[in-house]
């Protein structure tokens, strides 16, 4: 219920001793019930690496997710084909950080529950790597502000928007308050646009839109049509 297997804790020790994260008072791969570990240069170099981004983007793509939403907006992120661009970096370790505190929440027993203050030794604040994140997002204005934008429009909202532009593909639509644009594809397939509606929108309308996500690759909001705004159904 609490704590953790004897044979796992065996085990990952002698995986990071064989690494050289750690070694154990024999200074041997094989070490004993009674030996005394310490972590090694190269370890806390590990930890120190806990605090840049573009390692925990990387580290994001091999972690195992009990959380299969978090692993599929990191997946989605990796088949675009600028997959080495600074947004998805800082979104895939952003999301990763996130998991990893949810997890640890979760899961991570308490120790201060069984131990004394004194003997206690405190575990890595996984907090510092969420503070570096977030620091490399505020320093780059131009990001911050897509991400931003993100973090307000999320998947299933709903925004009112005007029609921009009517082109071949779709209808690019303005945001209020927003400097992304959206667009309302007439191909999609998932949200099909129903025909009847496309031949009376024009330019200027005002049209209730559900968020299906953002597109890294056309930097926008992808959209699909809910109907008239109140607004433009009054005027009409």
């Amino acid at each position: 219920m609490l704590g953790h297997n004897l044979s796992v804790i065996e085990r990952e020790l002698s995986y990071l001793i064989k690494r050289g994260l750690v070694f154990c008072e024999s200074f041997n791969t094989q070490f004993k019930s009674q030996d005394l570990i310490k972590i090694s240069i190269s370890g806390r170099l590990h930890m120190k690496m806990l605090s840049d981004v573009v390692y925990l983007a990387a580290c994001s793509e091999d972690a195992i997710f009990k959380d299969t939403e978090t692993m599929m907006q990191i997946s989605n992120r990796l088949k675009v084909r600028e997959t080495n661009s600074r947004l998805i970096t800082l979104l895939n370790a952003r999301d990763f950080v996130n998991y990893l505190i949810k997890y640890r929440e979760e899961y991570l027993s308490n120790g201060i529950d069984f131990l004394s203050e004194e003997t206690l030794i405190p575990p890595f604040d996984i907090k510092t790597s969420l503070n570096a994140v977030d620091q490399a997002i505020k320093g780059n204005s131009r990001l911050f502000k897509t991400i931003s934008a993100i973090d307000r429009l999320k998947p299933n909202s709903q925004v009112e928007v005007q029609v921009g532009k009517i082109i071949t593909r779709g209808i690019v639509c303005l945001i209020p308050g927003e400097e992304i644009i959206g667009f309302i594809s007439f191909n999609d397939v998932k949200h099909p646009f129903p025909l009847e509606v496309i031949a009376n929108i024009k330019t200027g309308d005002q049209l209730v839109c559900e968020v299906t996500g953002f597109s890294i690759e056309h930097h926008n909001f992808q959209l699909r049509f809910v109907g008239f705004s109140e607004s433009e159904v009054l005027n009409d």
